[in-house]
């Protein structure tokens, strides 16, 4: 509108991209609770698109594994990285080392693994983060000082700025869920417009 548009010009239609998302999202049913805190870590290509060096990667990667292997009697870890961007060899080397127990997956379908964890840790803010959210998983944003992680400007998830204290920041994010029922609404209103996953025949009609 201030570009000049006009109003009546103009509809609102959510984001296509979602749509299959929030769809296969509507259909899962809860997972039941586990004797462990089941923690899925959601890796991200930042290594790969330029913007981190790989020690950064590499270093963040490593600690959190060594870090929650050191509380495997209370909880367990599975890694989801990204199913292109990324190499799964890469993450077989890092984190293998350090316990190679830890399952790590790539192409298999991530509301899956959503749905049987308890706490979602990842460093960007991207469309599983988004999908955690949607399923009212308590989501641990490590902060790496990226600009303008609209998560973490919103307050919706669990601020972890130093990696060596990611066991209290998990329980911290258990019992004290920041995003509430509320913010959340206000979370998908202002920037996915509605998650019935029909934007796509919003766009077309």
């Amino acid at each position: 509108i201030k570009n000049g548009y006009n109003k009546s010009s103009l509809i609102l239609t959510g984001n296509p991209v979602y749509d299959k998302v929030f769809q296969k999202l509507s259909q899962i049913t809860p997972s039941t609770k586990n004797s462990k805190i089941r923690v899925l870590l959601l890796t991200h290509s930042l290594y790969e698109h330029g913007f981190w060096t790989r020690k950064q990667r590499d270093d963040l990667v490593k600690e959190l594994a060594t870090e929650i292997s050191k509380h495997k009697d209370e909880m367990s870890l599975v890694v989801k990285i990204h199913p292109s961007s990324e190499i799964l060899s890469d993450y077989e080397k890092l984190i293998h080392s350090i316990d190679p127990s830890i399952p790590i997956y790539q192409k298999e379908d991530l509301q899956e693994f959503l749905n049987n964890s308890d706490v979602v840790i990842v460093y960007s803010a991207s469309s599983g983060p988004i999908q955690a959210l949607i399923l009212k998983k308590p989501i641990i944003m490590i902060n790496q000082n990226l600009p303008g992680d609209i998560m973490l400007e919103r307050k919706i998830v669990t601020e972890c700025t130093d990696p060596s204290r990611i066991i209290s920041s998990i329980h911290q994010a258990i019992s004290s869920n920041p995003a509430t029922e509320s913010k959340i609404n206000e979370f998908v209103e202002d920037y996915l417009f509605k998650t019935d996953g029909l934007a796509y025949e919003r766009v077309a009609k």
